[in-house]
């Protein structure tokens, strides 16, 4: 399992297994994550609650399915959930799956210092690279993806997400 280094674990964050007790807290991590959050906000609950309850399953299924030898992280401040990472680290470049803070955890650096994070484990583990795919929708990840030097591909997907890469070289 990834560790986080020694540096985030005195700022009280820690990286630990998901387990099945965690569901609850995924899926209102899933909700509150989505692009179009503000929009199934304004649908009635008994509309919302299913539609996200489906997407979420169906969401964790492919994951299961197409990642089943990546790491499904609960990210921990001071031993409460506040995001979680999804890495696949089972090929020449590690891949994030799935990366996602709870809203008020967001623009404190933490993601910044979880990315980093990576990009450091891949270096040290010799992988070529860490790849991940980002929403076109999502210009602020973009934006940071960016700062840590990733380096968008072509999309080859319907245009909803931009595959980006870091070289670890």
């Amino acid at each position: 399992m990834f560790a986080l280094p020694d540096s985030l674990a005195r700022e009280g964050l820690a990286l630990r297994a998901a387990s099945e007790s965690d569901r609850a807290f995924q899926r209102a991590l899933f909700a509150a994550s989505r692009p179009d959050a503000p929009v199934l906000a304004a649908w009635p609950a008994e509309q919302r609650e299913p539609f996200l309850d489906s997407q979420f399953h169906f969401q964790s299924l492919h994951y299961a399915q197409h990642h089943a030898a990546a790491d499904f992280l609960i990210l921990e401040q001071e031993g409460a959930p506040i995001g979680r990472l999804i890495l696949d680290r089972s090929g020449s470049d590690w891949m994030v799956v799935d990366i996602a803070l709870m809203p008020q955890m967001r623009g404190q650096g933490i993601g910044t210092r979880l990315m980093q994070a990576v990009q450091g484990g891949a270096r040290a583990a010799g992988a070529g690279g860490v790849s991940l795919s980002v929403e076109v929708m999502n210009g602020g990840a973009y934006a940071l993806y960016a700062r840590l030097g990733f380096v968008a591909g072509e999309d080859p997907d319907s245009g909803s997400h931009i595959p980006m890469r870091w070289p670890s070289g």
